[in-house]
């Protein structure tokens, strides 16, 4: 990372012993002293170096993974003050130094790009409104045991909460009816292990897909097979676990994501089984390094029918034919000749033709004529990327799922993406996937909800 400095002008005044002015927002405190402080700044933010510590001040357009490194100049990162990164939805994952010890009030605030969180475990505040309308999070993982979470807007409300048993995170959770997930009971888990989500869905109406039974195994860079440990894996929405530690993990997915904690290493997720009526996928091999995708989705396709398709319905109307009957006429001649002969007279012969004709009326072949009735498809309404015929959150979601998954170097294809469908997604007609696209989706599920009369978002857009 390519650090520039500059120096900043000193404390703009001193101020006399209990005349000090403070400012307190939640737990933090911004004491004005007459003592000088440094400002600097990154591709990416603004920071102040405290003298002892550096604070993140201000964002600077980042996009992707977002990494806060531990230190900068040898002095540790300890804060991300208020609003920081407030309003960048071009964010789609954020890394934490384990030096942090707090999130200032809004500092994530409206960042819909992001899909997970984890909170490392030196952190000891949470202001109010951290990840406040941080719509596309589904889960926030939290390691500190005893960290203080201000407000109920901290994290976002769908969002499930992984945390320890008896810690705040798990009180915050019960206080305010969110989903809470334990850790295991031990000490979190290295620096080295990394949140990695699995995801399963169906090609075709784009939502989570139960029943895929998966086998993973992994070797380290020495070629050392990893060995996994209890509670490596963990399990909800109706997610079965087959084998939980060893030389591999086996699971059968349910009706959200997995989330399975891994260490650096070649990993192979094998497909071992398939819900009936779908086709297996080819093996998965990925590398977990120090910066990893954060999830993967897996995309399964129904198996082609066996059987001819049903009959298509035809009518046959009755035709009046324009073409004359033909007459035949057939004639036969027959001829008897009676001889008469003696010695003495002249012999006289008589011949009788008697002639008969035959008329036949035929009519030609009926004409029959054959009418098809095709019906055409039924094309999707722009916006509902879930397949569901309706618009909801849920769309939104999936638009931000597939935006990160390109954004992170991820295919068309890997979204299930394609030219007959972009246009679901890219519902400003601009040419690209982008949370604003999500955003778009929302603002018309709120019009929508709200009684707005206009059902296609296109038409309502052009309206806006």
């Amino acid at each position: 990372m390519i650090i520039k400095k500059f120096i900043a002008a000193t404390a703009a005044c001193t101020l006399i012993g209990n005349f000090l002015p403070t400012l307190s927002l939640g737990n933090t405190q911004y004491v004005m002293t007459a003592n000088a402080y440094t400002r600097g700044e990154t591709d990416e933010f603004t920071y102040v170096n405290m003298g002892a510590n550096i604070k993140i001040s201000m964002a600077k357009s980042p996009s992707g993974v977002l990494n806060i490194p531990s230190d900068i100049g040898g002095f540790p990162v300890t804060d991300i003050m208020m609003q920081a990164f407030q309003d960048q939805p071009a964010i789609t994952a954020v890394n934490l130094p384990d030096t942090l010890t707090s999130i200032d009030f809004m500092a994530f605030a409206n960042c819909t790009g992001l899909t997970s969180v984890t909170l490392p475990k030196s952190l000891k505040y949470l202001e109010d409104g951290a990840f406040m309308n941080c719509f596309g999070i589904t889960t926030v993982t939290i390691y500190s045991r005893d960290c203080q979470i201000a407000g109920e807007s901290s994290i976002p409300e769908e969002a499930v909460i992984y945390g320890y048993s008896g810690s705040t995170a798990e009180t915050y959770a019960r206080s305010y009816g969110r989903s809470f997930i334990a850790l295991p009971d031990e000490e979190a888990p290295s620096a080295k292990r990394y949140d990695y989500q699995f995801l399963t869905l169906d090609d075709e109406t784009q939502t989570p897909l139960k029943g895929v039974t998966f086998k993973l195994s992994g070797v380290k860079a020495d070629g050392t097979p990893i060995t996994f440990e209890e509670n490596q894996i963990s399990l909800r929405n109706e997610a079965t676990l087959i084998q939980g530690s060893g030389d591999s993990l086996m699971w059968i997915s349910g009706t959200s994501e997995t989330m399975v904690f891994l260490e650096s290493g070649t990993y192979t997720l094998c497909n071992e089984a398939v819900p009936d009526g779908y086709m297996k996928e080819p093996d998965n091999t990925f590398t977990i390094s120090e910066n990893p995708p954060f999830f993967s989705i897996m995309w399964y396709r129904k198996q082609p029918a066996t059987t001819l398709p049903p009959p298509i319905t035809t009518t046959t109307p009755k035709t009046t034919s324009t073409t004359s009957p033909t007459t035949y006429t057939t004639t036969s001649t027959s001829t008897t000749t009676s001889t008469t002969s003696t010695a003495t007279s002249t012999s006289t012969t008589t011949s009788t033709t008697s002639t008969t004709t035959t008329t036949t009326t035929s009519e030609p072949p009926a004409t029959t004529t054959v009418t098809t009735n095709v019906v055409p498809p039924v094309s999707r309404r722009v916006g509902d990327t879930s397949g569901d015929g309706e618009i909801s959150p849920l769309d939104a979601s999936m638009a931000l799922v597939a935006y990160a998954v390109l954004s992170t170097g991820g295919t068309y294809e890997m979204c299930g993406i394609t030219d007959e469908n972009f246009y679901i997604y890219d519902v400003d007609n601009n040419g690209e996937i982008s949370p604003m696209d999500s955003s778009l989706i929302l603002s018309f599920y709120a019009y929508l909800s709200t009684g707005g009369i206009i059902e296609d978002m296109s038409v309502w857009m052009n309206q806006k």
